[in-house]
């Protein structure tokens, strides 16, 4: 994390701890295959994606369960 240094404050500062998880393989895998099913269950009950959804279903589903 790095601090920005604004003239003016814009919004009262604070630090707190950040946590980082990594996702091992199987459960990449296990992340992949919810992913996929979750998207055709999708698919099956609404033909049209909005535009806010459309980079759930474009994006890559270890990406996904990155995020």
């Amino acid at each position: 994390m790095e601090d920005n240094k604004y003239e003016e404050s814009l919004a009262i500062n604070y630090n707190t701890f950040c946590v980082r998880v990594e996702i091992n393989a199987d459960a990449r895998k296990y992340f992949s295959v919810v992913v996929k099913n979750l998207r055709k269950e999708i698919l099956n009950k609404q033909k049209y994606i909005p535009n806010e959804e459309k980079q759930l279903f474009e994006s890559n589903e270890t990406h996904i369960s990155d995020r």
